[in-house]
């Protein structure tokens, strides 16, 4: 009707509600910004858990290198030195390297042993179990989920709880339609929504929270998220209460 996406904004009580937006707009080439935040699929939590998935999928060294330490277990600059030698010597990937030389110093150690075996336990079940399951596998047995819990920051928590729905909304709809529900094809449809860039496009929907509208002004603003639990939220619910 003439406008332009800038003059639209949409409203909610925290980012994690960002994401099924972010995904549509994606898909349907519409430029958007996340005010005051990161889009859902750069954030910290959200990235490190795909890089899980990623490292369960494929030797991929890029997400060895992001997850080797988180949780942290004492992977320090020369250990992860040394094994990018030996990895180039043998020409395997920096998993494979450490995989193959857990019983040689410096890379005994128990943490090294478990990253491994955790690692090796997804990729056993990744062809026949849910997505879901197997990211609630990795959440728990990794430490990832108890991680972001000791940071008692509820937007971290949400944007995982949020990234749960997303895999359980994937799986609904592959079922529906009859397609495979594999790790492999769920991250090639992620990498859509993390591959694509708008920062260029000053003409853009601008998503935040009500918190960080304080101020602005739109022509035109749509509000989400507007039920019992949510917004409002459960302790704003129990503070009334009491």
């Amino acid at each position: 009707q003439g406008y332009k996406y800038s003059d639209f904004a949409i409203l909610m009580r925290v980012n994690a509600l960002t994401r099924s937006f972010e995904q549509e707009f994606t898909g349907d080439g519409i430029p958007y910004k996340v005010f005051g935040g990161f889009k859902f699929f750069e954030r910290k939590e959200i990235k490190d858990i795909l890089a899980y998935l990623q490292l369960v999928d494929d030797d991929r060294d890029l997400a060895f290198r992001r997850i080797i330490n988180v949780p942290a277990r004492k992977f320090g600059k020369a250990t992860l030195k040394k094994l990018e030698t030996i990895a180039s010597e043998n020409n395997v990937s920096l998993y494979q390297a450490l995989k193959s030389n857990l019983s040689e110093p410096p890379f005994n150690k128990k943490e090294y042993a478990d990253f491994v075996r955790i690692i090796e336990e997804g990729r056993r079940i990744k062809n026949s179990a849910l997505v879901s399951d197997l990211t609630d596998m990795l959440l728990k047995k990794s430490g990832l989920l108890d991680l972001i819990r000791s940071d008692e920051d509820e937007e971290r928590l949400e944007n995982v709880k949020e990234f749960m729905n997303d895999i359980n909304r994937y799986e609904e709809t592959a079922t529906e339609n009859g397609d495979d529900i594999l790790l492999y094809t769920y991250l090639q449809d992620i990498a859509l929504y993390t591959n694509m860039d708008f920062k260029n496009n000053s003409t853009t929907i601008k998503l935040m929270t009500m918190h960080q509208a304080k101020g602005l002004e739109f022509p035109y603003v749509f509000v989400c998220g507007m039920s019992e639990g949510i917004f409002p939220s459960y302790r704003a619910l129990q503070e009334r209460k009491m």
